[in-house]
């Protein structure tokens, strides 16, 4: 590569990580929704019980069936523990550190990765790649949540960016090593990206038998890490990844949570970021399978989805384990593509071509991070933020019509009944939930109990606009001096909401959630 374009190259790369990093922040900082809940209830909860603020019945079932891994949950009692001790306690402040920490974690992951990998790419695919890797739309939303599938990608990709250096050294084997192997115990279905991945690895490199030692010695070390704090989480010697294949596949509790059919992941990368980013990603998969260079990651990351795609249960955040992997392999995958078919080249570098995936990719990024921030969000913790905010050191009584809408409990699951497990208990976000807060389920607004003489509680009522229009008693609610305070929308943008009209408008009113209050 001519000094300049390096020298032009390397300052696109700065510029693009500065603005990652800010696109991280502001993530983190608004994303107080989970993509799915259990990155809070079998994390921070598992470790809310630990430092013993909540008792083992208030945790969720997977604690009691030992099937879920202690590693994470290690990390955030120290975490905790740590915050605690210099005087930070506010949840929602807690969880927004946490996503930073996070956040930037896997960005030192990430940018590790892309420099191990940068001289792989021709100097006219090289901006593409640092740009699809930064800001492809799902990378700064959903990679500054600590789950399971999040954190297993930081460490794969932390592990690759040392697998594809140039030599390893011992210490490097280890780390390799070490690094995937607590990546499996941060999500056991990493094992199916690590095993091929590795495999390629000793294959291609010729290692000798020494030296796959040393990389033996680091997946034990990680193993042993991961048993270790499955035996401070149940205070018993458990082997948590039997435990999960045998009670979730095995006896088939996973695909109680619902059965997609095979094809589900195939049509979800081809639709979920629009059709044309769905080709593109098809091509450049394809392509990436046509060069040595890039075939072991690639088989790997189609390995993983073939595997997922025979389990019955399917949800789009399994994929989470490997997407960062996609950037590299889809730009990898369009340049050996382009290079064999000529036209595909002048298409990829058309400018208004470039600009519409810019268009598109920043729409998609900014819904998502506003969905994040929880606009529009139907989900219950959507104005947790609100409430902790204003209400957490005060008496309060949360009424609601629906557990769909409760800022801190969901349905929970009960392996043990006979019929509608998901009807036979419910589990709540002690974490967040605030110590003078107690809550009432309530029919409609005519309910009396709306009405009643609480003290000096503050009364609050959580509920979806369409239900509140639709109640005839809503004008007696607020003549009582009830008084709306937040919604999942903007209050100024709300008002010029029509409360009927088209179905467009009625689906609307349906997205949006109320937080009334009455002193």
């Amino acid at each position: 590569m001519p000094f300049s374009n390096k020298i032009e190259t390397d300052r696109f790369k700065t510029y693009s990580l500065v603005v990652f990093l800010l696109l991280v922040l502001i993530n983190s900082i608004n994303s107080l929704i989970g993509y799915h809940p259990d990155q809070h209830y079998q994390i921070i909860e598992f470790a809310n019980f630990k430092l013993g603020r909540i008792e083992a019945s208030e945790v969720a079932w997977e604690y009691h069936y030992q099937e879920r891994q202690g590693l994470q949950p290690f990390l955030i009692y120290v975490y905790l523990k740590v915050l605690y001790a210099l005087g930070i306690s506010d949840p929602v402040k807690l969880t927004q550190i946490l996503r930073v920490i996070t956040g930037l974690f896997f960005t030192f992951c990430l940018t590790r990765f892309i420099n191990s990998t940068l001289h792989l790419f021709k100097p006219a695919f090289q901006k593409a790649y640092i740009a699809s890797s930064y800001f492809f739309w799902f990378i700064p939303c959903y990679y500054v949540h600590f789950a399971s599938e999040t954190f297993a990608q930081s460490l794969m990709l932390l592990g690759c960016a040392f697998l594809l250096s140039d030599r390893n050294t011992q210490g490097q084997l280890v780390l390799i090593g070490l690094l995937f192997g607590l990546a499996f115990f941060a999500r056991f279905q990493s094992a199916i990206t690590s095993a091929i991945l590795l495999t390629g690895f000793v294959w291609t490199r010729q290692l000798k038998w020494q030296d796959c030692l040393y990389l033996g010695g680091g997946i034990g070390l990680g193993l042993s890490i991961g048993v270790l704090t499955d035996v401070w989480l149940y205070e018993d010697w458990i082997f948590t990844p039997y435990r999960y294949l045998d009670f979730q596949l095995f006896k088939g509790v996973v695909n109680a949570f619902g059965v997609s059919p095979w094809y589900y992941y195939l049509t979800l990368l081809l639709t979920s970021s629009t059709l044309l980013f769905g080709i593109l990603t098809y091509l450049g998969l394809a392509g990436s399978m046509l060069n040595r260079k890039s075939f072991f990651l690639s088989i790997s990351v189609l390995g993983t989805i073939g595997v997922l795609s025979i389990i019955g249960h399917k949800e789009w955040r399994f994929l989470l384990q490997v997407l960062a992997f996609f950037p590299f392999l889809i730009v990898y995958g369009l340049q050996e593509f382009s290079y064999h078919f000529p036209p595909l080249r002048k298409v990829l570098f058309f400018k208004p071509f470039v600009a519409l995936l810019v268009l598109l990719n920043l729409a998609l990024l900014t819904y998502h991070s506003l969905m994040n921030s929880g606009i529009l969000s139907i989900q219950g913790e959507a104005l947790m933020g609100a409430v902790n905010r204003n209400y957490f050191n005060k008496p309060a009584r949360l009424f609601y019509t629906q557990i769909e809408y409760h800022p801190y409990m969901i349905r929970g699951y009960d392996p043990d009944a006979v019929e509608n497990p998901f009807d036979q208990t419910k589990i709540r976000k002690w974490f967040y939930q605030p110590p003078r807060l107690s809550d009432q389920v309530i029919t409609d607004l005519s309910c009396p109990s709306l009405y009643a003489d609480y003290g000096d509680s503050v009364r609050l009522l959580y509920i979806n606009k369409a239900v509140f229009l639709a109640d005839n008693a809503r004008d007696n609610l607020l003549n009582q001096g009830y008084q709306l305070k937040a919604a999942t929308l903007p209050l100024f943008v709300d008002k010029f909401i029509p409360e009927q009209g088209n179905p467009w408008v009625d689906r609307l009113n349906r997205r949006i959630i109320y937080l009334f209050e009455k002193k």
